[in-house]
């Protein structure tokens, strides 16, 4: 422990006491198989990080172990004459590091972490990017796993930059497979970027932003080129896009997002299994969400629990809270949308659809009329009758897709077929009754029709379609049971065409004769 003139006392194995700047924190790693130790923590400066000279461990006591096992170096800004010198001592160290930016205000050329297990702790730290062209202050090498952000400000001084510029920027994996990369980027702050605040490449996975806010940005605030990230419990605003996805199964959570040019989020097609959930979506110049796939694009993905307030603040109505375009499989559950306390900002849609848009599954929602300046849906054929619809795809046409029993019988009572065809029976036996389409307009069974009254009447008052179509001619006349009779068309043994009633006792009665 130190004291409050920063001076550690004797180790608990013995030793003199020392000053804490510039030397380290040993703790014992010690077993009864090898005796050995381990440094579980220690602050070096320049010439120490150089092969550690000087340096002897004090022998301690087994009831002196560490809680920390694994080595584990820090540098720190105040033994460095800049930012950059600082980061690149860590990159001499490798793997399994700490960099801490003491706090105050500093201006830094672009830096790198190419290591592994570095924790960068700006708590209490404002780094300001010196003016460049094309700099990103922190990237984060394609082969770094497990890289932790702590806390601080970073500055993009977008102002004084050219080309392409962002606060941090993890850079793609070129590989054919990678590992989850699991790193984290918590309470940090990332303002005034050219072009994005963070942008995370393809091939990452598992990058995490919570705690995180982001303001004032050119293309976007968040990036997601990758698989599985998740920005948590922040906050995004005043740029084009807050959030763009482009990549899959990543997450959206209990955030805020708003002051967006265009839309707040933008999925692309490559957003599959996406989840944007428990947002804060308000005070837009644009839209909310935008979902624009390419051909139809299966996304699966889920907008639940969100608040759309106040939208369209650039112009009333110009924009929706959501806008779907050649994507299908899309779910939009449980959302709210209205005005925003002390604005009159309206959006056109609360959904609005574009061409090629799929099958939609939008319920629970709560969407207020009178905040759409045109209607709830723009399409109620793509979006309202989809909330009551269930789709099925089979591969053949008779496969069923829907069935139904009752009871302990063992066959179905009730068949639906992919190609429409419906099919019933006893339940005790095998289906023995269907009706199906057979042409444009035309709908047949295979047995017959039972009602106890027809009404027919003709198309727009007009006498251009048949009442009764009979199809072929009998040769003779079926028997028919007690109190029954029915309509046939006959041969009248000479090729000319009948039409006959046929009554109980078998007595027939010629309606009417082909001239």
């Amino acid at each position: 422990m130190y004291n409050e003139s920063e001076e550690r006392g004797a180790p608990l194995g013995g030793g003199a006491s020392v000053k804490r700047r510039g030397l380290f924190r040993l703790g014992a790693l010690a077993t009864a198989v090898t005796g050995a130790f381990a440094v579980s923590s220690f602050e070096a400066s320049p010439a120490q990080a150089d092969g550690l000279p000087g340096l002897a461990p004090t022998a301690l006591s087994p009831s002196d172990l560490s809680a920390i096992y694994a080595p584990l170096v820090e540098f720190n800004s105040k033994n460095y004459a800049s930012i950059p010198a600082l980061f690149a001592a860590a990159a001499a160290h490798g793997d399994y590091c700490v960099i801490r930016v003491s706090p105050g205000s500093y201006t830094s050329a672009p830096v790198r972490i190419d290591s592994s297990h570095v924790t960068l702790d700006l708590r209490g730290a404002c780094v300001k990017l010196a003016n460049g062209s094309n700099d990103d202050w922190l990237r984060v090498g394609a082969n770094a796993l497990s890289v932790h952000i702590l806390g601080g400000v970073i500055d993009c001084n977008g102002a004084n930059q050219t080309g392409t510029s962002h606060g941090i920027r993890f850079e793609q994996y070129t590989g054919a497979f990678r590992i989850a990369d699991r790193s984290n980027i918590v309470h940090t702050e990332v303002l005034s970027s050219l072009t994005g605040g963070i942008r995370i490449e393809a091939k990452r996975i598992e990058i995490q932003m919570h705690h995180v806010a982001i303001r004032s940005f050119g293309a976007y605030g968040v990036y997601m080129g990758s698989t599985d990230c998740g920005f948590y419990d922040g906050a995004i605003g005043i740029g084009a896009n807050c959030i763009v996805i482009d990549g899959g199964a990543n997450w959206v959570r209990n955030s805020g997002l708003y002051s967006a040019n265009g839309y707040a989020i933008k999925l692309t097609q490559n957003a599959y299994d996406s989840f944007v959930m428990m947002n804060m979506i308000d005070n837009n110049v644009g839209g909310g969400v935008s979902i624009v796939g390419s051909s139809g694009s299966t996304l699966n993905a889920n907008l639940v629990g969100n608040e759309f307030r106040g939208n369209s603040t650039g112009a009333l109505g110009a924009y929706p809270d959501i806008y779907l375009e050649q994507v299908r499989n899309v779910n939009i559950v449980g959302n709210v949308s209205g005005f925003q306390q002390g604005t009159t900002a309206q959006t056109r849609y609360a959904i609005q659809t574009g061409p090629g848009v799929g099958f939609i599954n939008a319920m629970g929602n709560m969407f207020d009329p009178s905040y759409h300046t045109l209607d709830v849906y723009s399409d109620y054929n793509a979006i309202y009758a989809r909330q009551r619809r269930s789709d099925y795809v089979a591969g053949t046409n008779t496969t069923p897709i829907i069935h139904s029993r009752v009871g302990s019988e063992s066959f179905d009572r009730f068949e639906v077929r992919a190609d429409g065809a419906i099919r019933l029976g006893p339940g005790s036996g095998a289906l023995d009754t269907s009706f199906f389409r057979e042409g444009a307009g035309l709908i047949r069974t295979d047995g017959a029709w039972k009602a106890p009254k027809f009404t027919l009447t003709t198309s727009g008052g007009s006498f251009t379609s048949p009442l009764f179509y009979f199809e072929g001619k009998a040769t003779s006349v079926p028997s028919t049971g007690a109190n029954t009779a029915y309509l046939m068309h006959k041969d009248n043994g000479s090729g000319k065409g009948q039409i006959v009633a046929v009554f109980p006792t078998g007595a027939t009665q010629v309606v009417a004769q082909e001239p």
